[in-house]
């Protein structure tokens, strides 16, 4: 029996890891994140958690694969960024076809942009508590990160009403003149959470 963390095998014994919890609690303090867990060959059902944590490492053969979060959170930044980028054109792109009265099209082109904002809100904020980062004292421009979050869903909420009521002035408006400075201001958070991982 014994455990492995990624290549390399854990002496349990000397370290008075006793339990598959103990041996959990040991990597998260070296700041790892556990990506996948095998006991004696088999992914446990992690909703019983509580019994895996539990169980003794000396009965069981237990491999933990683990990835360094900041990795992590840079490739979810970077797909964050692209995706932006791609919904600032779609996003454009609707404005014109709104005032053409093209409004097929740029309903298409709003729901992928929709999508990617949709995202892109809750992939920050993960990553945000991935790495452990303070949202109400980290300031992106002089506002509080918790701010600029809230700020960029009140901005999704007047694109949604606008669209629920077909007001579609009220719609390109909104994307020409708020959404632009919103997603700018995103670009920055997302600009400032780099930096606290580290390049």
């Amino acid at each position: 029996m014994g455990v492995m963390i990624d290549d390399a095998s854990l002496d349990t014994l000397s370290l008075g890891l006793q339990t598959v919890g103990d041996v959990l609690g040991h990597v998260a303090r070296d700041d790892r994140l556990v990506v996948h867990l095998t006991i004696d060959g088999k992914t446990p059902d992690l909703d019983q958690i509580d019994v895996i944590r539990r169980s003794l490492v000396r009965d069981h053969v237990v491999y933990v694969e683990t990835v360094d979060p900041s990795a992590i959170a840079h490739e979810v930044l970077a797909e964050v960024d692209k995706q932006l980028n791609e919904a600032q054109v779609l996003s454009d792109q609707a404005v014109a076809n709104l005032r053409q009265g093209v409004y097929n099209e740029a309903l298409k082109r709003l729901g992928t942009c929709f999508k990617s904002w949709s995202l892109a809100r809750e992939s920050l904020d993960k990553v945000s508590r991935l790495i452990r980062l303070d949202l109400e004292t980290t300031l992106v421009d002089g506002t509080p990160m918790s701010e600029v979050i809230a700020d960029f869903a009140k901005q999704l909420a007047e694109i949604r009403s606008a669209l629920e009521s077909k007001d579609y002035v009220m719609l390109a408006d909104t994307l020409a003149f708020e959404m632009k400075p919103a997603a700018q201001k995103w670009r920055g958070a997302l600009e400032v959470v780099k930096r606290s991982i580290g390049q």
